[in-house]
């Protein structure tokens, strides 16, 4: 399994996936979630504060499932298509933000993970949920299955 960005959700995935590597753009929380998740065998995590280093990790890939909910997420979203296994699955969380400075394009990769996955003929899904500690609703989008992941 593949996660940009990093935070509570981590240390879940890190207990339930065969091997997680997971990348951090801001080194101030990668120095707060090291310690912990250095206790997790299966987990490899790095920080990666330039954006052409934090999608450095193809020769880790291909993975069955990848998270975006990190920095520059049009770029992450152009790297999961290119290193998805078939029958695997691209969870962009927070899929209704605009673009930012760090965040990247999320339009752009939201567009980009629509298109994928109807060329590919696999099944996508946007989601509406609340996430711990937010009191408004957010979106998602799900590319592929996680049953088959």
């Amino acid at each position: 399994m593949l996660e940009f960005g990093s935070g509570n959700s981590t240390f879940w995935y890190a207990r339930r996936a065969g091997s997680l590597v997971s990348v951090e753009h801001d080194e101030a929380w990668y120095r707060t979630v090291a310690p912990r998740l250095a206790k997790l065998p299966n987990a490899e995590y790095r920080v990666a504060e330039k954006r052409s280093a934090y999608l450095d990790v193809s020769e880790d890939g291909p993975f069955d499932l990848i998270m975006i909910d990190g920095a520059w997420r049009d770029d992450c979203a152009r790297f999961a298509v290119a290193h998805l296994v078939k029958g695997g699955a691209i969870y962009l969380d927070n899929s209704d933000k605009s673009a930012g400075e760090h965040t990247g394009n999320v339009p752009a990769a939201r567009r980009l993970l629509i298109d994928f996955a109807e060329r590919s003929g696999l099944p996508w899904e946007e989601i509406t949920d609340l996430a711990p500690g937010c009191l408004f609703a957010q979106r998602a989008l799900l590319v592929g299955s996680i049953a088959e992941a």
